[in-house]
């Protein structure tokens, strides 16, 4: 029953396991030869990669930090001091040059942030 790999019998004649062990090969009966890219997961039973993880294998937020709230796909980003905004960081904050610093007047005379609808970070 073991396409590659070697069989081993279990207690009854019908219970088998395939070792895959070197062969490049997964699942039930060494039959998958895939590997799967960051973010994904090997299911064995199918020979097909499934999303685990969408920040890793799909970096949805731009320049901000993905964060992974529930897998494989719920996600929130976090577009803190980049000048962007929105669900997915990629709308550019009004009053902000894309390339130049990411601080425009939120900051007081003592250089501390401001409280601001778009958290933008002070530069020095």
């Amino acid at each position: 029953p073991c396409d590659n790999g070697i069989c081993i019998l279990l207690s009854r004649p019908d219970e088998y396991f395939c070792n895959c062990t070197g062969t490049g090969f997964h699942g039930t009966n060494c039959a998958c030869n895939i590997s799967c890219g960051s973010g994904y997961v090997l299911d064995s039973t199918q020979c097909m990669c499934n999303l685990a993880d969408i920040c890793e294998a799909q970096s949805p937020c731009g320049i901000g930090i993905c964060i992974l709230l529930s897998q494989p796909d719920e996600y929130y980003c976090n577009c803190t001091g980049t000048g962007f905004n929105g669900p997915n960081c990629s709308s550019s904050v009004p009053g902000i040059n894309e390339g130049s610093d990411v601080c425009m007047n939120d900051c007081n005379s003592e250089g501390q942030r401001q409280a601001t609808q778009y958290e933008l970070m002070c530069c020095d």
